[in-house]
């Protein structure tokens, strides 16, 4: 569990996190929904999303993009006003109780470059194509029978893998 599981707005951010039980109740049932949708032989790949943990320590005391102008909003100052007015993306993680980061933890390369500026969770353009890098190569260096051959009953004429600037690129033509 990661991700929007742990994230919420709620000052009582912990008794709001989801718990274990439903997590995986809501996982099979959506795999449920695929298997009777996804064409027959379709393979799903589920993958843990980002122990964000390290957020809070990396952006607090950096410069907002808000505060530019006046050189007077940190990203420390956002979190306590998102917390404050309970609207933020992820009251557990973008938290100075560093506690109750390592509680949402629990629960569920150069970090600023990475990460959307205006949210400081979400991972940038920048990021994306690297997430894609390391997913794709995950996934073609897994050994034929993890996957299995392309399935044929998918209304794909042709899988490209192109290297550009080190990254694979996934074309449906």
């Amino acid at each position: 569990m990661q991700g929007n599981d742990v994230c919420n707005i709620f000052k009582e951010t912990v008794g709001n996190m989801t718990k274990p039980e439903v997590f995986r109740k809501n996982v099979l049932e959506t795999l449920n929904i695929l298997n009777s949708k996804l064409p027959k032989n379709s393979n799903v790949i589920l993958m843990g999303l980002v122990n964000a943990d390290f957020i809070y320590d990396a952006m607090a005391d950096r410069l907002h993009p808000i505060g530019t102008l006046h050189g007077n909003v940190r990203y420390k100052d956002l979190y306590n006003w998102f917390n404050c007015m309970q609207i933020g993306p992820c009251t557990g993680w973008l938290n100075s109780d560093r506690l109750l980061r390592e509680t949402t933890t629990q629960r569920n390369i150069n970090v600023p470059d990475l990460l959307e500026a205006v949210d400081s969770l979400h991972p940038n353009q920048r990021a994306q194509p690297m997430l894609t890098n390391v997913v794709w190569t995950s996934l073609l260096n897994l050994p034929e029978n993890v996957l299995g051959p392309i399935n044929k009953y998918n209304k794909i004429n042709k899988i490209a893998l192109w290297k550009s600037r080190r990254t694979l690129v996934y074309l449906h033509l």
